[in-house]
Formats: C-alpha cells, structure tokens, sequence
C-alpha cells in the first residue's frame, strides 16, 4: 500500500480529518479498499459513530495490490502528532510492507526544497478486532446546513458558560439552539433565510438533547468543508456531514446520539 498527498488543500483536509478522529477515538481503524480508502469506528463511549470514505482518485497516488492487507489499526495520537508537523512544501507519503500482516506504517515528509529537511517515520501499528457496522439509509424530518465557521463560533461561544447540554429545536421558520447546565442559559435563533440550506417535514417540529462538549469536539474545524450538513429527526441520532468536495463519494459523517431526557 502507497498514498500520497501532494496537493495543499488537500493535504490540510487530511491532517484536520485526523485531528478531529483523535478527538473521538484513541484508536483508529483504516480500511483499503480497491477503489478508496475507509474509515469507521466509534468513540469509547460509544456516542459518535464516524465513518470517512476518500476516492481513490482523490490522491495524488493510490496503490494497492489485491494480495495486501488491507485493514490496518493505529494510535491516533501518534498519527496525528506526526502529521501535525508537515510544512507547506511537504509531501506526504504513507506506506507499508503488503507481503504479510504488518506490523508498523511508515510516514514520509518529504522536502526538496533548499535548506528543508525531509523527515521520515515509523509508527507500531495495534492489534483490535473492531467489526464494521452496517449504516442504513435514513430520511430525517429536518436537514439544514450552517457555514462551518458559524458552527465553530456558536459552540465555543456556548462552552464559555459551563453548560453540559445543547438543546436543538427545528420549527418551520427557525432553529433554535440552546445551552444549559451552566451559569446560564444562552440561546441561538437561527432564521431559516439565514442558512443555506433548511428543509423539514410540514407541521413537523425536532427537538433534541446532545453533549455539549461531544459536540464541540465535532466542530473543532473549519478546515475540512465551508459548510457542515445537519440531519435531525426525533429519538435518533443525528447525522453530521462534512462533503469534502465536487467528486462523489468523499466525505466524513458523525452520527451522534442525543441524551435521554428524564420525564420527572
């Protein structure tokens, strides 16, 4: 197996991808397939399931051999510490020995530019048997989208007064979003003509609970898309979705399941 990422813009996603799967999973499994590269897993408490698909094509090179193997469990903060530190005119490389199970990845930052230096790593790899779910399809009663930076600023701004929970409520005509556990409440109202998107089923209204801080974990970036994807319906878990680009396919989804509300 061999990827490589050459491109800026591309190579940003990737790193913010991993920063955001750090914050989620201590573990991250990667799956190679044929035509792309898949990520799934949850998160320890089992609240986020996350899945990324990246096309084949999406980097600047894609080898696999059919007789490799293909699925390969890494420290996530490892990862992330080694990607953390490419520079601009670095290439990425990511390979490993495809003859038999390996046991480490190598991570190449590589550098022709006069007076850097290219770096070069060698990572453990871990053992864990970690099954893949199936996701099923599902249409949700409410769907909008939110420019990422927005949802950045609104999270950080409700972390500031200590409150646990995040309140969402879709109506017709607007979104509300609301902190409370803290110090105080605060309350966000969004008008459906202030996002770009905002479709939900007639006379229908979503009200849900999340973590505040799994939350904010989500919305760590903007790096990743300009906008972020919401679907919501009641009593599930809603869906977070980040479309990377114009080709199909390459995306990072977080399903997160709401709190149980206590009726007393």
């Amino acid at each position: 197996m061999k990827l490589i990422l050459s491109e800026s813009s591309k190579k940003e996603i990737f790193i913010s991808i991993f920063q955001l799967l750090k914050s989620s999973s201590s573990i991250i499994r990667i799956i190679f397939k044929e035509d792309k590269m898949y990520i799934q897993g949850m998160d320890n408490s089992h609240i986020i399931l996350y899945e990324v698909t990246l096309i084949k094509t999406w980097f600047a090179n894609y080898e696999l051999l059919s007789s490799e193997y293909s699925s390969i469990c890494l420290d996530s903060t490892i990862f992330q510490n080694v990607l953390s530190i490419t520079q601009e005119n670095d290439t990425i490389i990511l390979y490993y020995d495809g003859s038999s199970e390996p046991d480490s990845l190598h991570i190449d930052l590589e550098n022709s530019n006069k007076g850097e230096y290219s770096k070069y790593f060698k990572i453990p790899l871990v053992d864990l048997d970690m099954e893949l779910m199936n996701i099923p399809d599902t249409e949700y009663t409410a769907d909008f989208s939110i420019p990422s930076k927005k949802i950045t600023e609104i999270t950080n701004q409700l972390m500031k007064f200590g409150g646990d929970t995040l309140d969402i409520k879709c109506m017709d005509e607007k979104i509300d979003i609301t902190s409370s556990g803290g110090s105080c409440e605060m309350l966000v109202s969004i008008s459906m003509d202030d996002l770009s998107e905002y479709s939900i089923v007639e006379e229908e209204t979503v009200e849900l609970s999340f973590s505040l801080n799994t939350l904010n974990k989500m919305c760590l970036t903007n790096k990743l898309t300009k906008e972020i994807l919401f679907s919501v319906s009641n009593d599930i878990p809603m869906k977070i979705a980040y479309y990377l680009d114009n080709e199909n396919g390459n995306k990072v989804i977080f399903y997160v399941a709401p709190k149980v509300k206590n009726d007393d």
